[in-house]
C-alpha cells in the first residue's frame, strides 16, 4: 500500500485516478493509510478521498474541512486530468468526477473561481452519465454564476459553461433551467447563443418560460434568435389540428413570433385534410370578407367627411379671399382718387406759379415801358426776374458759340458739332436743386 503522503503529491495531478486507486482498498485498510497522518495532515488528506466511487466511513470520521482548503484546486486539477485525456477517459474516471462533483456540491466549499473549472468538469463526464447524476452539480454551477460579479463574469470561458449545461435536460425546475437564468444575468448579451439552446424544442422551452426562465424568454434578443426559429420549424411541420391549437395556446412572447402569412398558410394546409378546420377558414373567410366591406364603407364614409370638410374650408377660405380683394379694391380706389387730387392740385398749383412768373414779368415790363426805360436795362430786369426763377440762359444774343446739337437748335442748315454759330435767340434751362430740365434751345445762324 502507497504511503499517503505519496499520494497526496500524486494527487496534484491526477486527483481522480488516485480516487479510482483508494477505491479498491476495503475500509480498515483506508484507515490504516490515514491513522498515522498528524492531525494537520489528517484534514488535508480527505480531499483524496472525495473522487472514490462509493460511501466511505473514514471520509465521514476524517471530516471535509481539508477539503474546503483545496477544493476550487482539486476540482482545476480534475478539470486538467479530464481534458488531458481528450475524451478517452475510462468510465472509473468519469464515475470518479461524478463523486467528485457530488462531494464537493454536498459540502459547499467552492467559490466563484470555481464556475470555469466546474463547467470543464461537467462537461468532459455528461457523454458517459447519467443527467439526473449532474443536477446537483449544475444547480452549484448556477449559484456560483448567481454570486459572480461582473469582473469575475469576463474571466470566465462562457462557451464552456454553456457547453456544459448543454446536454442536460432542459425542464422546469433542472439544474440547465437555473444556470441559463443566472447565466442571463451574468452575460445578458451571450444568452441568445445557440449553445444555450442546444437540444431544446419548442415545448421545452414554452413550459421553462413558467419555471424559471420568464425573465429570459422575454428578452428580444432571446425572442428573435432562439424562439423564432423554434416557433418557425414548427410552424413548418404542423399538419394536425392539435399542432395547430398548440401553436395558437403559444404564450404572448412565443405567438408574437408567429408570422401571419405562415399562419394563414398552416390553416390552410391542415384544412385542406381536417374538415372542422376547413369550416373554420370558411367561416373566417366570410368574416374577412364583411370586415373587408365594413373597412371599405368606413373608408368612403372618412373620404366624404373629409372632402366635404375639405369643401367647407375651401368656402370660407374663398369667402375670406373676396373680403379682402373687396378692401384692397377699396383702398386701391382710396390711394387713386387720392393721387388724382393731389396730381391736380400740383398742376394746378405750377400753373399758377407760371402765370404769376408771368404776370410778374408783364408788369415789370409795363413798369419799365411807362417810365420810357432803355432796352438794356429792361433785359437786365428781364435776366434778373429769370434767373431768381432757377432759369439759366443759355448763351446771349449775338454771342458766338461752338455748335452744340444738345443745346442749339439752327435755324437754318445743318452745322457740324463744334463749328462756330451766332446766337439769334438764347435758350434756358431749369435747375431745380440737382435736377437740370432743358426748357428750350438756343437758336443759332451758321457763319
Amino acid at each position: 500500500m502507497p504511503e499517503a503522503a505519496d499520494l497526496m503529491r500524486q494527487a496534484a495531478q491526477a486527483p481522480l485516478r488516485i480516487g479510482v486507486v483508494l477505491g479498491r482498498y476495503s475500509d480498515r485498510e483506508l484507515g490504516d493509510l490515514f491513522g498515522d497522518l498528524p492531525d494537520d495532515q489528517r484534514a488535508r488528506a480527505a480531499a483524496l478521498l472525495f473522487p472514490v466511487p462509493r460511501q466511505l466511513p473514514e471520509l465521514d470520521r476524517l471530516g471535509s474541512e481539508g477539503a474546503t482548503l483545496v477544493a476550487d484546486a482539486l476540482l482545476h486539477a480534475a478539470a486538467e486530468e479530464l481534458e488531458a485525456a481528450a475524451g478517452d477517459a475510462d468510465a472509473e474516471v468519469r464515475t470518479a468526477a461524478v463523486w467528485l462533483l457530488r462531494r464537493l456540491t454536498a459540502a459547499e466549499v467552492l467559490t466563484t473561481a470555481a464556475i470555469g473549472p466546474l463547467g470543464r468538469v461537467i462537461r468532459a463526464v455528461t457523454a458517459g452519465v447519467e443527467p439526473m447524476d449532474l443536477e446537483a452539480a449544475a444547480r452549484m454551477l448556477a449559484k456560483l454564476i448567481s454570486l459572480a460579479k461582473p469582473a469575475e463574469g469576463g474571466m470566465v470561458p462562457v462557451d464552456v459553461v454553456a457547453d456544459a449545461v448543454s446536454a442536460l435536460p432542459l425542464r422546469p425546475g433542472s439544474g440547465r433551467v437555473a444556470v441559463v437564468a443566472a447565466a442571463a444575468r451574468l452575460w445578458p448579451d451571450r444568452i441568445a447563443d445557440a449553445i444555450w439552446w442546444r437540444g431544446a424544442s419548442l415545448k421545452d422551452v414554452v413550459d421553462c418560460a413558467d419555471g424559471g426562465l420568464g425573465g429570459v424568454t422575454r428578452l428580444g434578443a432571446v425572442g428573435e434568435r432562439v424562439i423564432r426559429p423554434l416557433v418557425n420549424a414548427e410552424l413548418a411541420g404542423a399538419t394536425t389540428r392539435r399542432a395547430l391549437s398548440r401553436l395558437l395556446g403559444l404564450p404572448a412572447e412565443f405567438a408574437r413570433q408567429l408570422p401571419g402569412d405562415a399562419v394563414a398558410g398552416m390553416f390552410r394546409r391542415i384544412g385542406r385534410n381536417d374538415p372542422i378546420v376547413g369550416g373554420w377558414l370558411d367561416t373566417l373567410s366570410d368574416i374577412e370578407r364583411a370586415d373587408a366591406l365594413r373597412r371599405e364603407v368606413d373608408e368612403v364614409r372618412t373620404a366624404a367627411e373629409t372632402a366635404v370638410a375639405r369643401a367647407e374650408a375651401a368656402a370660407l377660405e374663398a369667402a375670406e379671399l373676396r373680403s379682402r380683394s373687396d378692401r384692397l379694391e377699396e383702398m386701391l380706389r382710396s390711394e387713386h382718387d387720392e393721387a388724382v387730387g393731389l396730381r391736380s392740385a400740383q398742376e394746378r398749383q405750377i400753373r399758377i406759379d407760371v402765370v404769376r412768373a408771368l404776370a410778374d414779368l408783364a408788369a415789370e415790363v409795363e413798369e419799365l415801358a411807362a417810365d420810357r426805360t432803355g432796352p438794356g436795362v429792361l433785359a437786365d430786369r428781364v435776366r434778373a426776374m429769370v434767373a431768381a426763377n432757377g432759369l439759366e440762359p443759355i448763351g446771349a444774343a449775338g454771342a458766338d458759340a461752338p455748335f452744340d446739337p444738345a443745346l442749339h437748335k439752327p435755324i437754318a442748315g445743318r452745322p457740324a458739332p463744334g463749328t462756330q454759330v451766332t446766337i439769334i435767340r438764347p435758350g434756358y434751362r431749369w435747375r431745380a436743386h440737382d435736377d437740370v430740365v432743358l426748357m428750350s434751345k438756343a437758336q443759332v445762324l451758321g457763319q
